[in-house]
């Protein structure tokens, strides 16, 4: 059984919900039966990934998978992206980074990764923190998220997101910048297998 999200944030935590139950009205009826015969009853292999950073790349502060929210005085950036039509007899492999500037860390910064599968089944991954040298810190996580117990075989999906939250330095474009210097390059990315079409 895995755990659920031990953080509380109850406007990050409305949002998944809502993504979840948004999920749960849209989803197809399309089945994934185990059967030795056809590879365990999955389709093709998929990935998603999500790559933000310095480098060309997507601003991660004008992304559509990001949301804002505040609370007790804290700001917290969170990414996250729901993917559907993923076959629930084999485990789905994630993974998170973040490439970040440790001279530019704010107050009661902190970074949060993980998974929700329903509205209450979900888990958080630590992220190790690697001191390359002075002028990076590397956080770094990985996963395989079992999808069968929830959803018993029939098509599943996973909600796979990355937060960083630290002590509000005043409104929210203040905040904005502040995380700007945080991060140098951030990545999510998951590989499964899809559904098998009936």
């Amino acid at each position: 059984m895995t755990k659920g999200p031990r953080r509380t944030d109850s406007v990050r935590i409305f949002l998944r919900l809502a993504f979840s139950f948004a999920a749960v009205a849209i989803l197809s009826a399309s089945s994934c039966p185990t059967s030795a015969d056809d590879d365990l009853g999955c389709g093709q292999s998929d990935s998603m990934s999500i790559h933000f950073g310095l480098t060309g790349d997507i601003d991660p502060l004008i992304s559509p998978d990001l949301t804002i929210s505040s609370e007790g005085g804290r700001r917290t950036f969170s990414w996250s992206r729901l993917v559907e039509n993923v076959c629930s007899n084999e485990h789905v492999r994630a993974s998170w980074s973040l490439t970040s500037n440790p001279s530019h860390l704010p107050p009661g910064f902190s970074v949060d990764a993980g998974y929700l599968l329903t509205a209450l089944t979900g888990s958080n991954v630590t992220l190790a923190a690697k001191n390359e040298d002075t002028n990076t810190r590397i956080y770094q996580g990985e996963t395989e998220i079992g999808l069968r117990q929830a959803f018993d075989g029939e098509a599943g999906r996973f909600l796979i997101f990355l937060d960083i939250s630290f002590t509000s330095q005043g409104g929210e474009a203040a905040d904005r910048l502040v995380a700007t210097g945080i991060i140098r390059f951030m990545t999510m990315q998951a590989t499964y297998r899809q559904a098998k079409a009936n």
